[in-house]
């Protein structure tokens, strides 16, 4: 397994030119899996099921590459390459079951894997005013805005927050909001759209305090389990992400490279984040 943790858009640089020959390796070995036809299945081991499986590759057929972040999907736990790469990596930071973790999802197979792991685990979508923050609907799924959380201060020992925060116009006040219900010590693990070699952000909307959005960028929507149209994207993060986060109360932040043939973590570059509050 390779994680190797990058903290600053000159600290990627650096590994992007001292690793040009491991990744033409990983290249090859990337090009060589690609399917003639779909779909196929590509054999490795699943760290969040712990067996081999065949995991499911998507595309259409004549496609020289594939977009291995969103594929690769288990046949038993469901989690498609990156999903599984998170589990991954909180089993190696967080190993005690009575761990406090709170998930910005809740109708997802990534909620039912890590609820299993650790049953302290509390979830939520945004239900906007179907009922109110911090209550549950009639299908027992918990509404909480990440701007506003309803928990008390210092509640969780870990927070996942998975290709949420780009959709949130205001991100920094959702940053203070984990930075508030995370214990001392506790980490803050994310996932966003990130252009690894730019130092700054691309907006692509805003939105006034009035809901009003302006575009910036030719609007980009993503896939939303609760919304059949998808979610607006307001940003391509940057380096300069994390030097906000550091300075909203979390001090230890950086971004972690990955890549696995034995795990099927393929792709590169992918990247997730942590932040953690000072102990």
């Amino acid at each position: 397994m390779f994680f190797r943790r990058i903290d600053s858009c000159e600290g990627f640089h650096r590994y992007w030119k001292l690793s040009k020959w491991p990744r033409r390796i990983r290249a090859v070995m990337e090009k060589r899996l690609v399917p003639k036809k779909f779909p196929a299945a590509v054999r490795g081991v699943c760290h969040v099921c712990g067996g081999r499986r065949a995991f499911t590759v998507s595309g259409k057929d004549g496609d020289t590459s594939v977009h291995w972040r969103e594929t690769l999907l288990c046949p038993e736990c469901h989690l498609p390459n990156r999903l599984r790469a998170v589990v991954h990596f909180l089993d190696g930071k967080m190993r005690p079951k009575d761990a406090a973790l709170y998930l910005t999802e809740q109708k997802t197979h990534l909620y039912k894997v890590l609820k299993k792991r650790f049953p302290q685990a509390e979830g939520s979508e945004y239900l906007g005013g179907e009922c109110p923050l911090g209550s549950r609907n009639a299908e027992g799924i918990r509404n909480e805005s990440l701007t506003e959380l309803t928990f008390a201060d210092e509640s969780f020992d870990c927070i996942l927050c998975l290709e949420v925060l780009e959709h949130i116009p205001n991100y920094e006040a959702a940053i203070r909001e984990c930075a508030r219900v995370l214990r001392p010590g506790g980490m803050l693990l994310f996932t966003v759209p990130f252009m690894l070699g730019t130092q700054d952000t691309l907006i692509r909307a805003t939105a006034d305090e009035g809901g009003n959005i302006t575009h910036i960028q030719p609007a980009e929507y993503h896939g939303d389990p609760l919304k059949e149209e998808g979610c607006l994207c307001f940003y391509h993060f940057g380096w300069d992400m994390l030097d906000k986060i550091r300075q909203l109360g979390l001090a230890q932040c950086g971004g972690y490279i990955y890549w696995s043939r034995k795990f099927c973590y393929l792709g590169e570059p992918q990247a997730l984040f942590m932040a953690k509050k000072a102990a």
